[in-house]
């Protein structure tokens, strides 16, 4: 019963924050006025996750990106979710004979990592700069270009790419 109550403790759930909370994000990070920063900025997400939102918006020299935001809190929220599950697995280590084998908090460990690894903006930044050299030469696939300046450890500005769904794709009902 005290795990299921732990477990109700997890956030899942992935609303969009208000503008107000995103445009202080953005001014903190990146500091400046995000008028200054931005020629347009929308106020409304296109897209939302645990940690972060997307917004659209147009650099003042004109080009059109998609701003990726760290949700305010998200670090203490991450932190909080991963002790109760780093809390799970030993006890379930400790107390599960049966589970031994998977090694429950070594797991936990890993996620850990890989968590804060997805949560740093600058490790993004740096990955696609990567994936941009792997395949200039290929004109089949988009690496969107990014933009240091208006980027940090929690803000991720880079090339607004128009696409269409892989699901969408499949399923045939492409825009």
């Amino acid at each position: 019963e005290r795990i299921s109550e732990e477990l109700s403790q997890l956030h899942d759930d992935n609303p969009p924050v208000g503008y107000e909370d995103i445009k202080e994000m953005i001014e903190t990070e990146l500091g400046g006025n995000i008028e200054n920063l931005f020629a347009e900025f929308s106020k409304t997400a296109l897209a939302t996750a645990s940690i972060a939102q997307v917004h659209e918006a147009k650099l003042p020299t004109g080009e059109r990106v998609a701003v990726k935001v760290h949700k305010p809190n998200v670090a203490e929220i991450v932190e909080t979710d991963l002790n109760i599950m780093k809390f799970i697995a030993n006890e379930y280590d400790r107390f599960n004979t049966s589970l031994k084998h998977l090694n429950l908090p070594a797991v936990l460990h890993e996620f850990d990592k890989s968590i804060h690894k997805e949560m740093d903006f600058d490790n993004e930044l740096m990955n696609i700069k990567h994936l941009n050299d792997n395949f200039i030469y290929n004109d089949k696939i988009i690496v969107p270009t990014t933009y240091p300046d208006y980027s940090t450890e929690k803000v991720l500005t880079m090339e607004y790419v128009d696409g269409i769904k892989l699901s969408e794709v499949i399923s045939g009902n492409e825009r």
